[in-house]
């Protein structure tokens, strides 16, 4: 099941990054490859790899491409993977740990984890301290 359909990317296409420099960034949904993918124009710059468990979408690991490290790219994955997710009604479990800390330093997206299973991803009420 595509989260977004096959191929699509999320329609917000640009964006800037740390050095000034505009970085046309598209995120897609795979379900073939059963992953998230971010583009840096047409280069492949990072995915975010899932699988879907009933009503909860499992976010098992991250992953950038250490030439694009340092512009936000792997947050910006995360946001827009977690968005879909939300759109779709399903729970994130996210036990890739980039994402577990993302989720610490954004407390909007902590209502995703379901609330009987933060604690085995070390989420809780202290989790909603925003520190980025």
């Amino acid at each position: 099941m595509a989260l977004w359909g096959e191929g699509v990317a999320s329609g917000r296409a640009r964006t800037r990054g740390q050095s000034g420099h505009h970085m046309a960034l598209r995120v897609i949904d795979a379900p073939d490859k059963k992953r998230f993918e971010v583009y840096d124009g047409e280069e492949l710059a990072g995915f975010l790899d899932y699988r879907l468990r009933g009503d909860d979408i499992a976010l098992l690991h991250t992953e950038v491409d250490e030439r694009f490290n340092g512009r936000g790219i792997g947050s910006r994955l995360v946001r827009e993977a977690l968005d879909a997710s939300r759109d779709t009604g399903l729970g994130a479990l996210p036990y890739c740990p980039f994402i577990r800390d993302w989720i610490n330093r954004h407390p909007d997206y902590l209502d995703m984890v379901p609330e009987h299973r933060r604690a085995e991803f070390d989420l809780n009420a202290d989790a909603g301290v925003r520190r980025d």
